[in-house]
Order: structure tokens, then sequence, then C-alpha cells
């Protein structure tokens, strides 16, 4: 759901999957300005593995396509290697956080 929406430019849907800790961290406003120009392709999730009785981490690659002025380093395309931190709050699995898998983000495309 996360990528179909930020796809379709339904950026409050997309923040919806955040927990309320990285919400307060990257408002709605700033979320939806910053993913404005941005589709996301390819999404493969490799794996995920429990870290506690309600976390877990899910490593995930993907291909983003932005307006370079989005993009990290002025990048149009992006091939990203991300661990997300995953939260079970209220029955909903919840992103927490992204960190590079094995300490890399992304590559520039």
């Amino acid at each position: 759901m996360y990528f179909n929406s930020i796809n379709a430019g339904d950026y409050g849907t997309a923040w919806d999957e955040f927990t309320p800790r990285l919400k307060a961290q990257a408002p709605l406003a700033q979320f939806a300005e910053g993913d404005s120009t941005t589709q996301d392709s390819d999404v493969v999730i490799h794996w995920i593995k429990g870290t506690g009785p309600y976390t877990a981490t899910a490593y995930v690659t993907f291909t983003s396509t932005q307006a370079a002025a989005y993009g990290p380093n002025h990048d149009t395309k992006d091939y990203w290697t991300l661990d997300y931190s995953m939260k079970l709050i209220s029955g909903h699995w919840r992103i927490d956080g992204t960190a590079g898998h094995n300490g890399v983000e992304y590559t520039p495309g």
C-alpha cells in the first residue's frame, strides 16, 4: 500500500503507514513535498525478520525516479536497498525508520 500510494500521489495514505514517532519527524506536508515527483517501481520485499514481540525488519529494494530537485544528490533515478524498521501498533505493522541494507541506502541510476 505504501509504494502504491506514493505512485498515486496519495501521500496521506502513505504517511499513515508511519508510526507516530516517524510522523512527528516528517510531518505530512514535508513528506508530500519530498515525494511529490516520485514514482517507485520494481519493489521487492526480500525478507522480513522478527526482532522482538512487536518489531520486525523488512529488507526491501526498489527503483525511484524523481525530479532532480528531489533526488539525493540531484539524482533523477536511484536504486534503493533499505531495511525498514517496523512496529506492530494496534494490529497494524507501521514503518518506524529506514537504514541502508548492509550500510548502502541507494546507488544512482
